[in-house]
């Protein structure tokens, strides 16, 4: 075989190989290149949290009031773009007592994008976080739980807390499984100190929603406290 095409071969295999490792790592919810992430905490004490991603949208009143029957607070990570055509939901989120994350403007992958893009997705729905009267810390997920080179340095140059999952059943089960399917199974895996994700602001995300209402009291039962994302953090940081 000539040499020119064990070299080009050699260089294929080289790319191939450098794309799946690069995109397993932009994927994995333990593991991010630079700065803080958290997926869970290393705890014996029954605390979890619950995160609800995308919106805010006119689902909002529905989403706040199971979670006011139950008595959780619970994080709401929030896109900049809905957060600019439904402000005054957003607002009633804040006034509720939960948590408000950053999930970026648009709900696109951070992954092959440059620090400039990365930069005015995460500050531009930082402004609207904090014009929607959220005075606490932001923790900031990427779209997809996606990151590899320019997110996470912008996060740790910002000295910014990445916060993933350990429990999501709509990735495990797919979203058009029943709210007692999306129960059971978090109430099967979840143990002490994980974060739990839920997409239930979507139209199509009925039975999510219903899930939720579900598997707060069966959690409950079982010992475990839910908290928010911040006290889970500050539980992680006096452990440390």
């Amino acid at each position: 075989m000539p040499k020119r095409v064990v070299n080009l071969a050699i260089l294929f295999f080289s790319i191939v190989l450098c794309w799946l490792i690069g995109y397993a790592i932009s994927r994995a919810t333990n593991f991010q290149l630079m700065g803080k992430l958290v997926n869970q905490v290393d705890t014996d004490k029954k605390i979890i949290a619950l995160t609800l991603d995308d919106g805010p949208t006119s689902r909002t009143d529905a989403v706040l009031a199971i979670l006011a029957k139950h008595q959780v607070k619970a994080t709401f990570f929030l896109n900049g773009e809905a957060l600019a055509h439904f402000p005054e939901e957003a607002k009633k989120i804040a006034q509720a007592g939960h948590e408000i994350g950053n999930h970026a403007y648009h709900h696109q992958p951070l992954v092959w994008v440059g620090l400039e893009k990365v930069k005015t997705e995460i500050e531009k729905t930082d402004s609207l976080i904090r014009e929607a009267g959220y005075t606490g810390e932001i923790a900031i997920r990427p779209p997809f739980g996606k990151k590899l080179f320019s997110y996470p340095y912008y996060a740790w140059q910002n000295n910014r807390t990445t916060v993933i999952w350990s429990v999501a059943p709509e990735n495990e089960l797919g979203k058009g499984a029943s709210a007692e399917e999306f129960a059971a199974f978090t109430v099967n895996k979840t143990q002490a100190g994980d974060i739990i994700l839920m997409h239930v602001m979507k139209n199509d995300r009925h039975e999510s929603l219903k899930a939720i209402d579900k598997m707060i009291p069966k959690l409950k039962s079982k010992g475990f406290q839910w908290v928010t994302i911040s006290e889970l953090l500050r539980h992680k940081r006096e452990q440390n």
